[in-house]
């Protein structure tokens, strides 16, 4: 998991990225959003932040339009990949602060790590989001792939 996190400030995380990914889609900065603390209303406050983001990327588009993010400029289909990415692993940590399992299906999975994969290996030792690859073999399930290849232990 997220070391620097417990379960509470994770999803207070996970509504910040949905809502960001709702602003991004609309055009605006993504640093309009910072994380604050929902309280007790984490799910109502997903809930809203997932429906708005729906709302602000539903024009195709948008999938090549580019668009300022934290890690770049880059077209809409990547940014979200990325998003998604970032939501599965944040969810892997919530399922393993919680002890629940959480199993989603691969083809759901595949443009997130693909995007994910385009972070580099090197250069992780910089206090960044992303710690050193954990080496988990290529047979392990994809979703282990991904949180490993951003630093987590599935160990």
């Amino acid at each position: 998991m997220c070391d620097e996190f417990d379960v509470a400030t994770l999803l207070d995380h996970l509504v910040m990225i949905g809502r960001r990914i709702a602003v991004v889609g609309r055009g605006d900065h993504w640093a309009s959003v910072q994380q604050e603390s929902v309280g007790s209303g984490h799910a109502e406050a997903f809930a809203v932040a997932a429906a708005d983001a729906l709302t602000s990327w539903r024009d195709d588009a948008q999938l090549v339009q580019t668009f300022e993010v934290p890690w770049g400029t880059l077209p809409g289909a990547p940014v979200l990949f990325t998003y998604i990415g970032e939501m599965a692993v944040h969810g892997w940590d919530l399922a393993t602060a919680t002890g629940h399992e959480f199993a989603p299906d691969d083809a759901d999975l595949f443009g997130g790590w693909t995007a994910l994969q385009q972070i580099p290996r090197e250069g992780r030792d910089d206090g960044g989001p992303f710690g050193e690859v954990v080496d988990v073999g290529d047979d392990a399930p994809l979703l282990h792939r991904m949180a490993s290849w951003v630093g987590r232990s599935s160990a």
